[in-house]
C-alpha cells in the first residue's frame, strides 16, 4: 500500500489533464468492480429505477397541488430512465467529490464503497456530475465552467451518450426519492427537489 495526501477537487474546479485523468479512473474502477460480487443485485435495491419512478408517483398522489413542481421528473418515459436489455454493471453508487480524491493533476483514490449497487457501466461518472449541478450555491461562472468540464468528460469517455443520458436520469430520480424518502409528507420538498433538478435539466442538454 502506498499513502498519498489527496484533497477534493469539485468537478466545476478540475483542469483539463485532471477532467482527463478522472475519465480514465472511471473506467478503470468499472473494470476493477466487475470482479465484486457480494452485493445485492439492482431489482432488490431501494434505489432500482422502477421502484423509485413509483415512489416519485406516491408522492405525487399524495400531494398533487405540490406534485406539478416535479412534472419534469414523473414525464421521464420508461426508456429514458430504465436499464432495459442493457448490460449491467458494478458501480460504486455513492460517486461524488468528497468521495473521490486528487494528487496533484492525478485521479489518486476512491472512498466509501458500501453503497455498491448495479447500473451502466458510466452511472458512476453520471452520478459525480448530475450531484454538482443539482447544486443551488453555484455561482453563473462555475455552472459554466461545470458545463464545459462535462463536454470535455463525455466527449473522452468511451460509454454511448444514449446509456450517459439514461444513467444521469436516474441519477435525477435517486435524488429526488433521497430528499421525498426524509420528507414524506411535506410539501416543501418539492420545492426543493423542483429548483434542483431544474439545474440538472440544463445540464441534460450537454448530453444531449
Amino acid at each position: 500500500m502506498e499513502w498519498k495526501d489527496t484533497r477534493v477537487v469539485y468537478p466545476e474546479d478540475m483542469t483539463e489533464r485532471q477532467a482527463d485523468s478522472f475519465v480514465d479512473a472511471c473506467v478503470k474502477l468499472s473494470d476493477a468492480l466487475q470482479d465484486v460480487r457480494d452485493f445485492s443485485p439492482v431489482s432488490d435495491s431501494q434505489f432500482a429505477p422502477e421502484r423509485m419512478y413509483e415512489e416519485l408517483l406516491g408522492y405525487v398522489r399524495r400531494h398533487p397541488v405540490a406534485g406539478r413542481l416535479l412534472k419534469g421528473l414523473v414525464s421521464v418515459s420508461a426508456e429514458e430512465r430504465t436499464f432495459g436489455a442493457r448490460p449491467l454493471a458494478v458501480i460504486h453508487g455513492d460517486f461524488h467529490a468528497k468521495n473521490f480524491g486528487f494528487s496533484g493533476e492525478e485521479f489518486a483514490c476512491v472512498f466509501d464503497f458500501d453503497k455498491l449497487t448495479q447500473g451502466l457501466a458510466c452511472g458512476d461518472m453520471a452520478d459525480a456530475i448530475v450531484e454538482r449541478y443539482s447544486s443551488l450555491g453555484l455561482s453563473a461562472s462555475a455552472r459554466r465552467r461545470l458545463g464545459a468540464v462535462a463536454r470535455r468528460m463525455i466527449a473522452r469517455a468511451p460509454w454511448p451518450r444514449e446509456e450517459f443520458a439514461i444513467s444521469c436520469n436516474i441519477a435525477r430520480l435517486r435524488f429526488a426519492v433521497r430528499r421525498i424518502r426524509k420528507h414524506p409528507d411535506s410539501v416543501w420538498v418539492a420545492l426543493d427537489v423542483f429548483r434542483r433538478d431544474r439545474k440538472i435539466r440544463e445540464f441534460m442538454t450537454v448530453v444531449e
